[in-house]
């Protein structure tokens, strides 16, 4: 599942990047977490001249993800009993990110 996907956003000259999830305490107040996920994303797809960022994330973190990160899921989730989800980041939501958390005004 996601290949099609992946071969849709390479035709539209998509440079991807699959990471690791962050492994984080959920104790923590966001503003904590937020600002080194944002850079550590950042140095990736400047490391790697990425344009997207791929991360299959562990099913109870998905929402956090996509909330507070900007990740959107890959496909409809078709199997409820998945461990994990495929999640997608684009380069225009880590620029929004960056902005949002990094540079605010």
């Amino acid at each position: 599942p996601g290949h099609e996907a992946f071969t849709m956003m390479r035709a539209r000259g998509a440079r991807l990047v699959e990471v690791e999830t962050f492994a984080f305490n959920h104790k923590m107040p966001l503003d904590t977490l937020l600002e080194p996920m944002i850079k550590a994303l950042t140095r990736t797809v400047d490391a790697w001249g990425a344009t997207d960022i791929l991360a299959e994330c562990p099913r109870p973190d998905a929402a956090f993800y996509c909330a507070h990160l900007g990740f959107k899921r890959v496909h409809k989730l078709g199997d409820s009993k998945a461990t994990h989800i495929l999640l997608h980041l684009s380069a225009p939501r880590i620029a929004r990110l960056q902005t949002r958390i990094l540079n605010p005004r």
